[in-house]
């Protein structure tokens, strides 16, 4: 059980709640929340008034959407305000709860005046024998991220950071009502409704919006204040929107405004010609911002299967992106590759590869492919195409290669007889998939590391390849194909992802082709739930003897942040700094001043919270070369290195992280992650992630680690004696 307010489910209270999951999920134990309705300030401070970042209804949702199995909301009353912190704990937690895990932050207080906080918890969970976990502060820029931080920042007018540090746009909802249509006259018709009663009122003046409405999401500029213009006796501030590029009829509608940016302050003009200049003058400059902004969002909802849109003008392409996510097992990885290399080989319309690359060619070189990738235990299947967006006549490419595209999901090509995949398509692609196994069998870098995953993750799925084992692979018959194509349509999570210099006519064209698919009640994913934790083996080394003329080298190390957990920064930081690149302490120490490895690098494990380090290696200087790395990860734990290697680290890391814009499809597949680690951000926060990082975040993150598994690849026993088994 979790334990706190958690007033606008900001990103301290999401990483608390998704700890509780992660820790829920392996201990067999139900994850539930207890909260109050009323914040303790009404009862305890009842002549001040306080105002809420979210509604009860909005909090529950939002920890409903987290995978929240329970929530207990209870009214906060002068009753359980003089209850003492043991009666608490006593009564509430142990006795109506039962609970047997303790979730809290760094400042939680419970019982009369405040009395009870962390170090009474350990004390009395202690000796009741309930496990507890305290969930660090989560720090964003000049502080801790907090609800009180938050409101203040709305009340300033900064709605771009509050959304940072909430995790999305702070937001205002109700009914819309019939006002004067003073907008109509002047050209701007606009959605007006009154404040929401108890949220946080947002600095007077014009923002650049979203609005939630009749089931889709629209750009909107919005004015929120007195409109001392036109009502100079108006005491009550008032919400005004005016909807782009759509004429929809919402008076008794429910909305949702999403505040984006603030634009400018509530002006008094002296005219309404003044005023409709100015008003002019603003749709112009929100246009613009919408238009610059790439902001990903979710523009409507079909059936089950969320469509996000993320609009830029940079490219001439355009992408569309159907993600299917599913917990696999071990054959479910081979089953679903060998499905969706045998699905984007051919289609009924254009049986053969042959005729499927003359379609694409006949699109200007629009592409059409399917990717396998696997996060832990969690199997991504990604059916893509890419195509121009419009060409000089006016068509549409993309909507063409989507027509495709939905042609290949739909409409695959059967054998008519059998009314299954056709032997000669499957063994074809199958062929395909057990070379690529072959070759990377081959490759002894990639072997090292295979079996060092394999090792490190025991029997478990996350140290399978994304398109599973050969021995599954070899024997996946068509039945098992049929199965996973039900499986496909019917029991995948799925969500799609369309980007570009997207038009509504395209947008539309997409919705209408998602309207295609089987409608069904797709599971979710929820971060901290799914994908699952791994913790690490037994501790082994492992010695493989092979006729190789070099030697290689794996390590793995637990004890990484998890890959939800928002202090991921200090570890990709503290990658980058071991072995990322050419300025790290690896690749200057190991390979060029002591010359012991041709190759070395680190690469960080995110859903596995660990780090490995790989090498290639003489297999005289092997014992050599192993001792060396242990020594540079020690260094990072005792701090000896100097601030140069962290602002060189830095650099790379950003200009990473830049360079991950350049195209369509890889902005889609950052946000495709960020939804799968929980931990979604725009560029300038993940670059701020990872400027904040200090040295000394950077040492916490190395001492943490421990080293779990050795590999090693050589051509003689080492020292010379036979191969060692795995311990």
């Amino acid at each position: 059980m979790a334990l706190g307010f958690f007033d606008g489910l900001h990103r301290g209270h999401a990483e608390l709640v998704r700890t509780l999951l992660g820790l829920c999920g392996p201990r067999g134990l139900a994850s539930s929340v207890f909260t109050f309705a009323n914040h303790p300030e009404h009862i305890l401070k009842p002549d001040k008034p306080f105002a809420y970042l979210g509604t009860v209804a909005e909090r529950l949702a939002l920890l409903d959407e987290m995978g929240l199995d329970e929530a207990h909301l209870a009214d906060f009353t002068p009753e359980l305000a003089a209850l003492s912190a043991r009666t608490f704990l006593e009564e509430l937690i142990a006795g109506r709860f039962q609970a047997k895990l303790l979730v809290v932050g760094p400042d939680y207080r419970f019982g009369a005046r405040g009395e009870g906080d962390v170090a009474l918890l350990k004390t009395w969970t202690g000796q009741r024998g309930i496990e507890l976990v305290v969930v660090d502060e989560v720090v964003m820029g000049p502080g801790k991220i907090s609800s009180s931080r938050i409101r203040t920042l709305i009340q300033e007018g900064d709605v771009e950071q509050a959304a940072s540090l909430l995790g999305r746009p702070y937001s205002l909802g109700g009914i819309v009502l019939s006002g004067r249509r003073l907008g109509r006259t002047l050209g701007f018709p606009t959605a007006n409704l009154p404040l929401p009663a108890g949220k946080v009122q947002p600095a007077l003046g014009v923002y650049a919006t979203r609005v939630r409405a009749l089931g889709q999401t629209w750009e909107a500029i919005t004015s929120i204040g007195l409109r001392p213009t036109v009502s100079p006796d108006e005491t009550v501030p008032v919400i005004e929107t005016h909807i782009f590029d759509a004429d929809l009829h919402l008076y008794g509608e429910t909305v949702t405004i999403e505040l984006l940016k603030f634009i400018r302050p509530e002006k008094r003009f002296d005219s309404l010609e003044v005023l409709r200049d100015q008003i002019q003058a603003d749709l112009e400059q929100v246009r613009a911002w919408h238009r610059d902004a790439e902001q990903c969002y979710e523009k409507t909802r079909v059936g089950d299967v969320p469509l996000f849109l993320l609009s830029s003008r940079r490219f001439a392409q355009a992408s569309l992106h159907l993600v299917f996510q599913i917990r696999a097992t071990p054959r479910q990885l081979a089953r679903n590759a060998l499905l969706a290399e045998v699905l984007t080989a051919t289609c009924r319309a254009y049986p053969g590869r042959t005729r499927m690359a003359l379609a694409l060619d006949n699109l200007y070189g629009a592409s059409l492919d399917s990717h396998a990738g696997k996060s832990g235990d969690i199997q991504t299947l990604v059916f893509s195409v890419d195509a121009l967006a419009r060409w000089t006549d006016g068509s549409s490419p993309f909507q063409a290669a989507c027509d495709l595209l939905f042609s290949v999901l739909l409409d695959p090509d059967w054998d008519e007889k059998t009314q299954a995949f056709r032997d000669e398509i499957v063994e074809s692609e199958r062929s395909n998939l057990l070379l690529s196994l072959l070759a990377r069998a081959n490759d002894k870098l990639k072997w090292t590391y295979d079996r060092c995953l394999e090792l490190f993750c025991g029997e478990k799925v996350h140290g399978l390849p994304a398109i599973g084992r050969a021995e599954d692979l070899k024997t996946i018959t068509r039945d098992d194909l049929l199965e996973g194509y039900r499986e496909l349509m019917h029991g995948m999570q799925l969500s799609a992802y369309l980007g570009g210099p997207v038009d509504a006519p395209m947008t539309e064209h997409c919705v209408a082709l998602l309207n295609r698919l089987p409608r069904a009640v797709r599971p979710r994913l929820h971060p901290g739930l799914l994908p699952s934790d791994c913790p690490a083996a037994d501790e082994c080394r492992d010695v493989t003897v092979k006729t190789v003329e070099q030697a290689r080298l794996a390590l793995a190390y637990d004890g990484l942040p998890a890959y939800y957990a928002h202090q991921g920064g200090p570890a990709v930081l503290l990658n980058s700094m071991l072995g990322g690149d050419v300025h790290s302490l690896l690749f200057d120490v190991i390979r060029e001043q002591m010359g012991l490895a041709y190759q070395v690098f680190s690469m960080s494990q995110r859903f596995l919270s660990s780090l490995f380090i790989l090498a290639g290696v003489a297999p005289e200087k092997l014992e050599a070369a192993e001792q060396a790395i242990r020594e540079q990860v020690g260094k990072l734990a005792g701090g000896q290195f100097d601030d140069q290697l962290v602002q060189r680290s830095k650099m790379m890391l950003i200009s990473a992280l830049k360079a991950a814009g350049d195209d369509v499809s890889s902005l889609l597949t950052r946000e495709v992650n960020g939804r799968l680690t929980g931990r979604l951000m725009c560029l300038k926060d993940s670059i701020r992630q990872i400027e904040d990082v200090t040295r000394e975040q950077v040492i916490a993150c190395a001492r943490q680690m421990r080293l779990r598994t050795t590999v090693i690849l050589t051509g003689q026993p080492e020292n010379q004696a036979k191969e060692k088994p795995i311990l």
